[in-house]
């Protein structure tokens, strides 16, 4: 974690904004953000893709996968490996070259 004056200086900011921004992010990262509650919307009912049934609400959700052994597509994880960041040149490189190869 930065010390404060590292991080004044890393946003270019001095003075009484440097102070309110300075004041703001530890505001932010204390308790009072994460003492909010937060309540979801119930989800809208919809047809299942495998039964053809109608599910109606969050429960019934979570239970119709189970039932049929299902996930949903957010928790699969990806099967391509997510390319390296600091390889990117080449793999650009490689994606032109294997274009342009007639």
């Amino acid at each position: 974690m930065r010390t404060k004056e590292e991080w004044l200086e890393m946003w270019h900011l001095s003075g009484e904004d440097g102070e309110k921004a300075w004041a703001e992010k530890q505001r932010m990262n204390g308790n009072e953000v994460a003492s909010n509650h937060y309540v979801r919307d119930d989800y809208k009912p919809y047809q299942s893709m495998v039964t053809g049934e109608f599910i109606e609400g969050r429960k019934a959700h979570r239970e119709h996968l189970r039932r049929h052994n299902l996930v949903e597509a957010a928790d699969i994880k990806p099967s391509m490996p997510v390319p390296k960041k600091d390889n990117l040149k080449e793999q650009i490189a490689r994606e032109v070259y294997n274009k342009l190869r007639y």
